[in-house]
């Protein structure tokens, strides 16, 4: 999406929220990748005021202060690095200038009774403003680690991108708007992205950027020097024009003057919330053309920290809270909502909604669309979508099927037919005639659910209404362009859920000659009454014995077996939730055996609203990153008993 320069951050505007980045997977299954080699603040600050530091403990030691912090008669002439060990560093944004630093230390001390350590902490205040070459740093207290004051600030990350949730991101913005335009914040005519970007003291040039289609913006900080593509007989060549500092600066090769306000907004958030980064990477910067690159080697399933990437997610966000700001749209969405046609399903009615707000406030469709759903409105996600250059109709979803960003149900057909070159499963699935491509989506071939039309295919009213349960699920998957850079890259039928499927109804389709949907409905008719037989059914399918499930759920054979006799009185939630785990039951199966184990999952418990979840998105991946989920969400791991 961006890249970070010694004067500028790129924007490049992309759907999805995926950090995955170029590489070179090696043979051992370990990945080579290229990162940025941004500093911390940590290391800066450990690196340039030490002795700052060491000089103020040594005048507290000198006047006696340093004996009250510590509660005893120090007896040591000097501190220095043999008796102190500076250890982590807090940083807290105080505004866009200026944030403090709460460093920890420990000190091991002489006293009249031997060595005693005592830990502490500095603080120190640093100004961006005042000089442009230097932080300026002053101290502004010391004291006993247990006394370090709970700062009502933001905290901001080692590289000084603050840490923000998606509801701060919104308030952030709207920071912006009352700082600077508070009229802006209830009145959609007087969001002018221009006139936004001058009261922040930023200018805008549209320029014609060379050989830079993935750039829609940049934001200089300082005077630089930039490529841009002139028309000389009939070819474009390359010139250097000198941009000012404080410029934001579209890419009229990509964006249309009329339709730049997303990325002006952009911009204007990352001058406010991230000019901290960009000062940090100029005061350890030798290299002009921006960060150094590094390359490194680690583990498939290891994630790499990139500050750019996360700066990105914060500034997309941050333009839809200055376009639409959050308390203002849930309103708007309120109002509306109260006009839509009370027979429509629920994606029909988001489409009124979103169609509405869009004439209201003179923004595309995909940008209301993407705001609803970011305010929490997931349902909007069957609105408003485009496919084969036209608008499909709404529809409705399941929504633990579709709660994350890398799953669609909308696709192409020409993307359908590119991934058919691509994945043979997929080609011999569509050429099967098993399912086709209509209206957006790729639908089971069967009157129940597709219907021709004079448009072409089209989903019957059951199906729009029911989308995850007769069309294919894909999954978004991103690739690393390069420094910065995210691009979409392919898009990936979620095969698991058909192959897992089809295995629990192999003998129902072989047997009867039945397809998928006749075979699933026969299933759910003979899945036993009882909760062992539904276990041993689900179990022997998977080719496990009593012992080996005794073993998975770290139980001895005979307690289970007991379980199995009297599920009332044993079996809970957890358990079940951990069977269907080990045994990667697709959803309706398990659904099939928390029925048969008489447990309901209630609509209103956050335990039993995360289980749903797990079993939509997370049932091939075991109780590891079913726990995973459970600690992000403040809920106990799952627990037999």
């Amino acid at each position: 999406m961006s890249t970070i320069e010694q004067a500028s951050i790129e924007y490049e505007e992309q759907e999805g929220s995926e950090e995955l980045i170029e590489d070179i997977l090696l043979e051992d299954g370990k990945r080579q990748i290229v990162i940025p080699e941004a500093i911390t603040m940590t290391n800066y600050l450990f690196r340039n005021y030490r002795l700052v530091m060491y000089a103020h403990m040594n005048r507290c030691l000198r006047d006696g202060s340093l004996d009250e912090m510590a509660g005893f008669r120090i007896l040591d002439h000097a501190i220095n690095k043999k008796i102190c060990r500076f250890q982590q560093a807090t940083f807290w944004r105080i505004n866009k200038y200026n944030f403090i630093a709460d460093v920890d230390i420990h000190l091991n001390l002489k006293t009249a009774y031997g060595k005693q350590g005592w830990n502490g902490y500095i603080t120190l205040w640093f100004d961006l403003e005042s000089r442009k070459d230097k932080f300026t740093c002053r101290i502004r207290g010391m004291g006993p680690v247990k006394r370090k004051p709970d700062r009502e600030l933001t905290m901001l990350s080692p590289f000084l991108v603050p840490y923000y949730t998606c509801q701060q991101m919104d308030d952030a913005a709207d920071e912006i708007w009352r700082q600077y335009m508070p009229e802006a914040l209830d009145a959609p005519e007087c969001r002018n992205a221009v006139k936004l970007a001058g009261q922040m003291g930023l200018s805008i040039a549209y320029l014609p950027l060379y050989k830079r289609k993935n750039t829609d913006s940049i934001l200089f900080f300082s005077e630089s020097m930039v490529e841009i593509g002139v028309e000389c007989q009939n070819e474009t060549v390359k010139k250097e024009v000198m941009v000012p500092a404080n410029t934001i600066v579209i890419n009229s090769n990509v964006i249309h003057t009329d339709y730049s306000a997303f990325n002006i907004f952009h911009e204007c958030f990352h001058d406010e919330y991230h000019y901290m980064f960009f000062r940090l990477q100029q005061m350890n910067s030798n290299d002009e053309r921006g960060l150094k690159k590094k390359t490194v080697i680690v583990r498939e399933d290891e994630k790499i920290t990139n500050p750019l990437y996360w700066m990105e997610l914060q500034a997309n966000r941050g333009a839809y809270g200055l376009l639409m700001p959050a308390d203002h749209t849930r309103n708007l969405i309120y109002e509306k909502s109260k006009k839509a046609p009370s027979n429509a399903h629920i994606g029909a009615k988001y489409e009124y909604i979103g169609k509405m707000m869009a004439n209201e406030l003179h923004l595309p469709y995909f940008r209301i669309r993407a705001r609803m759903i970011q305010l929490g409105h997931i349902h909007a996600k069957g609105a408003m979508n485009f496919a084969d250059n036209r608008m499909i109709r709404p529809f409705v979803f399941e929504l633990d099927a579709w709660r994350e960003d890398k799953y669609t149900f909308v696709i192409d057909s020409g993307r359908v037919e590119y991934l058919c070159t691509k994945d043979p499963e997929l080609r011999q699935l569509m050429q099967s005639g098993r399912f086709v491509c209509a209206d957006g989506h790729v639908v089971r071939n069967d009157s129940r659910f597709v219907i021709k039309t004079m448009r072409g295919l089209m989903l019957t009213s059951w199906a729009e209404q029911h989308v995850d349960q007769c069309c294919l699920r894909f999954v978004r998957t991103y690739v690393r362009k390069n420094l910065g850079q995210y691009v979409l890259g392919q898009m990936n039928y979620d095969a698991d859920y058909i192959k897992q499927t089809r295995l629990f109804l192999e003998d129902e389709i072989s047997q009867g000659a039945l397809d998928e949907l006749e075979a699933e409905e026969k299933y759910r008719k003979e899945f036993p009454d009882t909760f062992k037989e539904a276990f041993d059914r689900v179990r022997l399918r998977r080719g496990l014995t009593l012992e080996d499930m005794a073993e998975k759920l770290n139980m001895s054979r005979s307690t289970l077996k007991r379980w199995l006799r009297e599920p009332e009185e044993c079996i809970s939630a957890d358990f079940v939730m951990m069977v269907t785990l080990i045994l990667k039951l697709p959803d309706w199966i398990s659904e099939l055996l928390f029925d048969r184990a008489y447990v309901c999952l209630s609509r209103s418990n956050k335990r039993h609203l995360a289980f749903r979840y797990i079993q939509r998105a997370l049932w091939m991946d075991g109780i590891e990153k079913a726990n995973e989920y459970l600690n992000e969400h403040g809920l106990e791991p799952l627990k037999i008993g």
